[in-house]
């Protein structure tokens, strides 16, 4: 299994530029002056105001403070990742910065996860992992004594892997029932109140509709 981990950043532009070409006649003297006398009598165009700058995005990348957390705890739980990481880092600082955005939104979102499917997560990638390196060996194992130990091996960990999927998908659907529960309680709720949210759209209506008296009507 590549210990590296590398992300590509792709950017296509395309750029079509149209010409027309009018066809040109022949110029005299009236049609010049005609042209001078309606270029004259056309005011001068108003100058465009200049565009507002966009704001910048805001960055997706973690601050120092935050990158030395990521880092630590990938140090730590994610030995393999860090290791690519860093590697990455000596070779490339724009894939780094890449391949660190990537792992910060991930990070943030696995921080925000109940500790008992925390540890789920952990199984469950651990032994993603231990899998592609048991079938790294089975490829390279000659004799047939040591292919069976590894593919028992390899049901030890894809049953693993299994069971840890099953307790995810499991949160997942209790969150989504807890969910569904409360979209129900709220629509209830607000059939039992049709009557006063009705009445108090109508009056929210009117407010917007009723024009305010300008400064100098007030004045009159």
């Amino acid at each position: 299994m590549a210990k590296h981990v590398t992300i590509l950043l792709a950017a296509a532009m395309f750029v079509c530029v149209l010409v027309s070409v009018s066809q040109q006649r022949p110029v005299t003297v009236s049609s010049v002056d005609a042209a001078a006398s309606k270029t004259a009598a056309k005011p001068a165009p108003k100058a465009k105001p200049a565009p507002k700058p966009k704001p910048k995005p805001k960055s997706k990348l973690p601050n120092p403070a935050e990158e030395k957390e990521l880092l630590e705890f990938l140090k730590k739980s994610r030995r393999e990742f860090y290791d690519g990481l860093m590697a990455q880092k000596k070779t490339s600082d724009k894939r780094y910065r890449g391949t660190l955005q990537f792992a910060w939104q991930w990070y943030k979102r696995y921080k925000s996860l109940d500790l008992s499917l925390r540890t789920q997560v952990d199984r469950e990638q651990k032994a993603r992992i231990d899998i592609g390196k048991v079938l790294g060996k089975i490829k390279k194992v000659k004799s047939d004594s040591d292919r069976k130990k590894l593919v028992s091996e390899l049901g030890r960990l894809v049953a693993t892997q299994f069971d840890a999927q099953m307790k995810i998908n499991q949160y997942k659907l209790e969150q989504a029932s807890l969910q569904l529960s409360r979209l129900r309680k709220e629509l209830s709720n607000r059939h039992a109140q049709r009557k006063e949210i009705i009445a108090k759209r109508v009056q929210d209506w009117l407010k917007a509709t009723t024009t305010k008296p300008k400064a100098a009507d007030k004045k009159k």
